[in-house]
């Protein structure tokens, strides 16, 4: 429907404002009817501009949301460039991560193995509260899940030195207290009738020079601590107790020495060494015994002396407390068979005392 605009009252844009109040559409159509455009025009052209202002405020308030969700900061798997505040996230040293993309997981875990990022490593719980105890803290190799395979094994190792430099020491400590706390190495409880696991200190192994040495020191005091080593109770059999010197296995070389001995004395005015004592086991009918054995061959001795030079007893071969010396070798036939002293003749007689003499010289009873 068409308006001639002669019957359409030519007003400004402010009358028209004072006319309709604050009413951009209704100013619209006044100024369109004005200018002869018919009513479905001006409400399709109102229309038009009332779905273009609603996309224009669409538009600004998407821009000002967009704006609000980029400004806080993200932590993001990879840089996007869009986020103004946003941290990518990056794993660091014995940590791994796995994007399971889309709609799945992103896995963070330890690697299998870990090592330090700095030049020394603590790994340590956290502290606890003034009122309670320090908690555990467990270090531990898998459990196998077959019955026939093994668990896994805990390795404690220390570095490797440079080739003239000394190799890095694996210290283990009880902890500091009014009661110190104790170091306990335990093998593995067996399962029925299987053996126990065992206890192993081995000393570290040397080319051509000294093997390491493995030291056991009890604990200094007013009193020292006392050591102990003690073997199992068994319901038959008590286990035994090995204490053995090292093989050597080149030519001319020499067994190694097992050493038992008692604290010295340092102290000035009558201060006394410790006893050393060997006992055997009590019995319900018999007592143990206890049995000294030479190495088998016959040079070997067996031997007690003072303080390492002078011999106070001497069995099997070795010396005894002193020898007789002035004495010569007889020569002839020797005799050890029995005679009647009320007929035996000199040079039967000097036969066996040959034979006696002999066999005194050969022991180290006397000597030239």
């Amino acid at each position: 429907m068409a308006l001639e605009n002669s019957l359409i009252p030519r007003l400004t844009r402010e009358e028209i404002a004072r006319i309709f109040g604050p009413n951009p559409r209704a100013v619209r159509a006044y100024e369109s009817l004005q200018n002869g455009l018919s009513i479905d025009v001006i409400n399709a052209i109102n229309d038009a501009q009332d779905s273009a202002d609603a996309a224009q405020a669409d538009a600004t308030q998407a821009l000002s949301e967009t704006a609000s969700l980029r400004a806080p900061s993200y932590l993001a798997i990879s840089a996007s460039g869009d986020l103004v505040n946003e941290r990518v996230f990056a794993a660091g040293s014995n940590i791994s991560a796995v994007d399971g993309g889309a709609g799945g997981s992103f896995t963070v875990a330890l690697t299998p193995n870990i090592t330090g990022s700095a030049l020394n490593m603590t790994v340590q719980p956290l502290a606890p509260s003034a009122t309670s105890d320090c908690g555990v803290m467990t270090v531990k190799a898998q459990n196998a899940i077959g019955a026939i395979y093994n668990g896994g094994q805990l390795a404690l190792a220390g570095g490797n030195g440079g080739a003239s430099a000394v190799g890095g020491d694996v210290v283990i400590d009880g902890g500091d207290g009014s009661t110190g706390g104790a170091v306990q190495i335990n093998g593995g409880t067996a399962f029925g009738s299987g053996s126990a696991g065992d206890v192993e200190i081995s000393a570290g192994d040397s080319g051509s020079g000294f093997g390491g040495s493995v030291n056991v020191y009890a604990g200094d005091g007013g009193q020292g601590g006392q050591f102990y080593f003690t073997a199992g109770t068994g319901v038959s059999t008590g286990g035994d107790f090995n204490v053995v010197g090292g093989e050597a296995s080149g030519s001319g070389g020499a067994g190694g020495s097992v050493y038992l001995n008692a604290g010295n004395a340092t102290a000035g005015g009558g201060s006394t060494g410790g006893n050393l004592y060997l006992t055997s086991g009590a019995g319900e009918t018999n007592g143990g015994s206890i049995s000294l054995f030479s190495g088998l061959v016959p040079t070997a001795t067996i031997e007690v002396t003072d303080d390492g030079s002078s011999s106070l007893l001497g069995l099997h071969g070795a010396t005894p407390v002193a020898q007789s010396t002035g004495w010569g070798a007889p020569t002839g036939t020797a005799t050890k068979t029995t005679f009647d002293t009320a007929t035996v003749t000199t040079a039967q007689l000097a036969e066996r005392v040959k034979a006696l003499l002999d066999y005194l010289i050969a022991r180290g009873d006397i000597g030239a």
